[in-house]
């Protein structure tokens, strides 16, 4: 390690570390991310970074835009320029009386700290801005410019990276999304869609009058169990396993009448090599096989609007699929600075992996062929959960590796 990276690390406090990040998680960001502009904007203006603070629109909320913060560290030069890229926004509590601690009053207890948004991802974006201040503190100038993107809206479609992707002249983007600390160079996709069975009404004495939707939906989900056993089957060698998951049904309206209707809905992950036009299309074929030997059963494939499904997907718009997996070679500088940084840190290389989750790599890496990795402290299997919670050794940790990475790729 030369004396200028230990210079900026020596710059890293673990208890101003935790004490930002318990800002930013006390800050309730539940579908509205305005109220923690404040906080990520008065730290950057504090560390001395360039601000800009703009609205991005969501179709899925068309009555309010939602706020982009970037904060820039400018270097000497026009180029390289390097993105942190961190969501505001966090998942809803459903039912808060289930945590041993308040989910927006954050607790640090031993190594770990509680609060909704710590693991994902308010713990990585902190530890982003932290290293950027880290360097300044340090009185470092870097030769390229870094960019911390705190962006709203991953949890509900990615619209705010997707705004951010023509806002700078990126060379690489570093998302910092929970990896448990492995330098995720894949990762995969995600799609959901509804499947709607339709029938006949009848009254519940007479069902041969009918056509039950529910009973038909019931070969739609036996087909799909043996198609999960085809996917299961699939591997890929860093992100692993596509997934096809049942997430909420619903069918019929009254108790005495054969239901007419029924839906299904669900969620699956694709995997480096598949996408979601690829998966749609297989989703088809197994409809048209059941339809094809039940005549009775009418199925359709609905987006998440509700409207049908139309092949081939479109292209652009709020329609076209937008979370395709990504990956990245090994050998990318963007990998390369953050194995080296890692190196510095940590005294060892960390592991280069990919995360079985989707995340906002696709807009970088998929509509503008920009570099892009994960790596961010904590595990995805503490986001989304009851008393979420992230470890505090590893926020310091991840603080200094994206220090000595930006410094690694940018020059100094």
């Amino acid at each position: 390690m030369d004396k200028t990276v230990k210079k900026v690390l020596g710059q890293i406090d673990r208890e101003e570390i935790v004490d930002f990040i318990k800002k930013l998680v006390k800050v309730e960001t539940v579908e509205t991310e305005a109220p923690v502009v404040p906080v990520i904007k008065g730290k950057m203006e504090q560390i001395g970074m360039e601000v800009e603070v703009y609205e991005t629109f969501d179709p899925r909320y068309p009555d309010k835009l939602r706020p982009c913060v970037l904060g820039t560290l400018r270097g000497k030069n026009n180029t390289p320029v390097l993105g942190f890229n961190g969501h505001t926004d966090v998942v809803p509590v459903e039912f808060p009386s289930k945590w041993k601690h308040p989910p927006f009053d954050p607790v640090a207890d031993g190594e770990r700290l509680y609060g909704r948004g710590a693991a994902d991802m308010k713990g990585g974006l902190g530890c982003m801005l932290m290293a950027a201040q880290a360097i300044q503190n340090a009185g470092v100038e870097l030769s390229g410019s870094l960019v911390v993107a705190a962006v709203p809206g991953e949890e509900t479609g990615g619209w705010g990276s997707e705004s951010t992707v023509n806002k700078k002249d990126w060379d690489a983007v570093v998302i910092g999304e929970p990896t448990n600390l492995n330098i995720n160079s894949a990762c995969n996709g995600i799609t959901t869609f509804w499947i709607k069975v339709t029938g006949i009404s009848a009254h519940a004495s007479m069902p041969e009058k009918g056509i039950n939707a529910i009973d038909k939906m019931l070969k739609v989900m036996n087909a799909f169990e043996t198609y999960k056993e085809e996917l299961d089957r699939r591997v890929h060698p860093l992100s692993g396993k596509p997934a096809f998951v049942s997430c909420i049904i619903n069918g019929g309206w009254r108790g005495v009448i054969v239901a007419d209707e029924c839906r299904l809905h669900v969620t699956t992950h694709m995997i480096p090599g598949e996408t979601i036009e690829s998966r749609y299309t297989e989703v088809k074929g197994i409809l048209g096989r059941l339809m094809k030997k039940d005549p009775d059963l009418k199925a359709e494939m609905l987006d998440w609007q509700g409207k049908t499904i139309t092949f081939p997907l479109p292209k652009t718009g709020v329609d076209r699929p937008r979370l395709d997996p990504t990956e990245i070679s090994k050998e990318e500088p963007v990998v390369q600075a953050m194995l080296t940084g890692s190196e510095d840190v940590l005294g060892r290389a960390l592991p280069v992996g990919g995360s079985r989750y989707a995340c906002d790599s696709p807009f970088y890496v998929n509509d503008a062929n920009i570099p892009t990795l994960i790596f961010g402290p904590g595990s995805i299997d503490q986001a989304h959960t009851y008393d979420e919670w992230i470890d505090i050794r590893q926020l310091v940790d991840a603080a200094g590796v994206y220090a000595a990475g930006a410094m690694k790729f940018l020059g100094y």
